[in-house]
């Protein structure tokens, strides 16, 4: 089993509060989930009778660990732990978001996050449930599957009644059944999405540099962007708030409130308008949910079609963004706001590619956010997932043990289609 990789400071060679956090970390985790890989400097230092090796302090940023403990360094009467932390990630040249204090893990001030595994069906397909439970049931303690349609009678499925295009309403409608449950985050992922066989419950917001913020997911930008009519689902994207049936505008944050929200978390003015950078070049062929092109003249009646549904203007409805949204890892406080405006969106009909990002500019600041990288993520289209399935023998115990480790999660992985695990 995976388990978080903790480092030890010693300041001083008082060892009774650091015998108090062993005793503490063995009876809330299990030894299991901590590994101590050493200790810096050369303090000598055991753990369930194994001597500890010592990490040279040049040597330090070398080491994988995910939290370092410092026994002996900090005062747990003073009110400013931000600027004792700073100290020694100073003197240590290491984020300080990864050092912990002794005190706070046996005053119980500290505790490792825990994270929830939430898996979204975009359909309905029970076969796959005890297939995932084995991939991921070792490594996460709470998991729950967001099922359209689910009849069964399994306590870990959650029945939600949304079309797979809005699958951001599912976060609502299971929210009374996720609130309560005991973790510090939940991580949403699709269930043809795989993510690294090292992650779990405790290590994942340490391993994907989560630390101290509040919502991780894809790298997206605003809608209105420069040729970003060319994304099949730009087209369709105004007629979602010109829909009578859905009266959003007074559960929604005002239109100069978002706006506002988003110059602030893309650090430029979200513009008003529809303008030439955003449809693009008219003569390069394109292909949208209003319809397609090969022609100048096609271009224009796609542009028509659009500015039709956008009530025969090319002033922007509302601020929009758009990526992915097959991951996505939020903190437990942000839960209900973010998934109240899903809810908000899915009942407008927007589609979930850019609901979902817009409701995080919407719900939190730039500096609460942090993405995936760009080379931790295998994405497979088209012929790219026919290579990687005959690269593995479609064959998930090869794939698991073959993992290439900088990589966070590949998708899709259509488990249907590979040997059983």
């Amino acid at each position: 089993m995976s388990s978080l990789k903790v480092a030890i400071f010693l300041v001083g060679d008082n060892l009774t509060n650091l015998n108090r956090t062993f005793s503490m970390l063995y009876s809330r985790y299990g030894v299991e989930k901590v590994n101590f890989v050493g200790v810096i400097g050369k303090s000598k230092l055991a753990f369930l009778g194994t001597e500890l090796p010592n990490i040279p302090f040049d040597k330090l940023s070398e080491t994988s660990f995910d939290y370092l403990i410092i026994s002996g360094g900090g005062d747990i009467n003073s009110s400013d732990y931000a600027a004792q932390k700073k100290f020694f990630s100073d003197k240590l040249n290491i984020s300080r978001d990864t050092i912990i204090f002794d005190f706070e893990i046996y005053n119980e001030l500290f505790h490792f996050p825990k994270v929830c595994l939430v898996i979204i069906f975009n359909h309905r397909f029970d076969r796959n449930l005890p297939v995932l439970r084995k991939i991921y049931g070792e490594r996460f303690s709470n998991i729950r599957f967001l099922m359209p349609f689910y009849d069964g009678s399994d306590d870990d499925v959650i029945p939600v009644y949304e079309s797979s295009y809005q699958f951001q309403g599912y976060l609502i409608q299971a929210y009374d059944k996720l609130k309560n449950i005991p973790c510090s985050h939940y991580l949403f992922i699709g269930d043809d999405l795989i993510i690294n066989p090292y992650f779990d419950e405790t290590n994942f917001i340490a391993r994907t540099n989560m630390h101290g913020k509040k919502f991780l997911g894809r790298n997206f930008d605003p809608l209105n962007s420069p040729n970003k009519f060319r994304w099949f689902w730009a087209a369709g994207s105004s007629k979602s708030f010109y829909n009578p049936a859905t009266n959003w505008k007074d559960s929604l944050y005002s239109y100069d409130e978002a706006m506002s929200k988003f110059k602030d978390f893309f650090g430029v003015d979200y513009k008003e308008t529809y303008d030439e950078e955003f449809f693009g070049n008219p003569n390069a062929p394109g292909n949208t949910e209003l319809g397609s092109w090969n022609n100048v003249q096609g271009f224009f009646n796609v542009i028509n079609n659009f500015v039709a549904t956008n009530n025969n203007s090319l002033r922007i409805p509302y601020p929009m963004a758009s990526c992915c949204s097959d991951i996505f890892c939020l903190d437990k406080d942000s839960l209900f706001e973010f998934s109240r405006l899903c809810g908000i969106f899915s009942a407008m009909n927007l589609f979930v590619e850019i609901a979902t990002p817009t409701a995080t500019v919407l719900t939190y600041k730039r500096n609460d956010v942090t993405f995936f990288n760009s080379n931790s993520e295998l994405l497979l289209w088209g012929n790219d997932r026919i290579i990687f399935e005959e690269k593995y023998g479609r064959n998930f115990a090869r794939l698991y043990n073959e993992w290439d480790d900088k990589l966070c999660y590949v998708h899709p992985v259509k488990l249907s289609r590979w040997k059983s695990i």
